[in-house]
């Protein structure tokens, strides 16, 4: 499970970065660099849930801005297997900081955390044939933003 939360840290990032990138609000945020990735917590919170808070370390040198919400879908050879929701995390203009971004992983139906976790152990270390679609929310400190949409996302090629 930790794994999928690694993965979904990264996924967050990567939206980030293409968000600052490919929307005609945010243009101005550039050169925004991931320093570091971790997880601070995760506890089960249902049968089929977990809760945790993820760590992410953002260095912008830009503008503030803030992702007001991550959700989305990871799937195993095109079945979904998770789904994620993250909250809101604003991002410090001119700033090197460690972000800690709540988030929800409910598993799909009929998975079990045992399925989870069988599927990542037998792909680790390339996870070949996991993907995500996600929709993430930005917003700049003026309120203009935008949502961007990300499908069929090759999650392996976020692994080291």
């Amino acid at each position: 499970m930790k794994r999928i939360l690694h993965i979904l840290q990264r996924l967050v990032l990567v939206a980030v970065v293409a968000a600052s990138v490919s929307s005609c609000y945010l243009t101005k945020i550039k050169d925004l660099d991931i320093s570091s990735f971790g997880i601070k917590y995760v506890v089960p919170s249902s049968v089929n849930a977990l809760s945790g808070v993820l760590l992410l370390g953002v260095d912008n040198p830009s503008i503030s801005f803030t992702v007001t919400s991550l959700d989305g879908v990871i799937m195993c050879d095109g079945q979904p297997l998770v789904y994620v929701d993250a909250g809101e995390v604003p991002v410090q203009r001119r700033s090197i900081q460690v972000y800690e971004v709540p988030c929800t992983v409910t598993l799909a139906e009929g998975v079990s955390y045992l399925d989870v976790l069988v599927k990542v152990s037998r792909r680790t270390p390339s996870l070949a044939g996991f993907t995500a679609n996600a929709n993430l929310h930005v917003k700049l400190k003026n309120g203009k933003g935008t949502t961007l949409t990300f499908k069929d996302l090759d999650l392996s090629q976020f692994t080291q």
